[in-house]
């Protein structure tokens, strides 16, 4: 089903004139008229308003795969659902135990050399950077442009 058919049922179900329609989503009747012919299509924002008008996605109001069936005119009309709105309870958040971090220097081994064993020197740790001093900056001597002319002749 094509979206030009969607939505005249859609409208007509609704009972609104091209015109109420068009005030609705905030265009013109002609407008309303070129997407009921095929001539042309909504914009995004448009295409939003008329989901929320109609309770349809924007999904199905474009996918010819989608089809909307007619209402008749002797059919019951559904009462709108109201939705009760949804109490969110608060989130217990229960607390964390930390435990503080022990940070030790490696041991030494004894290494073999000869007959001796001597202790090995834990390795030094690397050192921190050292900012070195930005080099200086020498004043920039100004150089005398010259014109075009005296560029060409000069």
């Amino acid at each position: 089903m094509e979206f030009s058919e969607k939505l005249v049922i859609l409208r007509k179900q609704r009972n609104l004139t091209q015109a109420d329609f068009a005030k609705e989503v905030k265009v013109t009747r002609q407008a309303v008229y070129k997407w009921e012919s095929g001539q042309s299509y909504p914009g995004a924002m448009t295409l939003l308003e008329m989901k929320r008008l109609f309770g349809v996605s924007v999904d199905d109001l474009l996918d010819p795969a989608y089809t909307v069936e007619a209402v008749r005119a002797d059919a019951p009309k559904a009462e709108p659902v109201k939705a009760e709105p949804v109490k969110a309870e608060p989130i217990k958040a229960e607390p964390v135990k930390v435990e503080p971090v022990k940070e030790e220097a490696p041991k030494a081994e004894p290494v073999a050399v000869g007959a001796e064993e001597k202790p090995q020197a834990a390795e030094p740790a690397a050192p921190a950077a050292v900012e070195q001093p930005a080099p200086e900056k020498k004043p920039e001597e100004k150089v005398k442009k010259k014109g075009f002319f005296a560029r060409l002749f000069g």
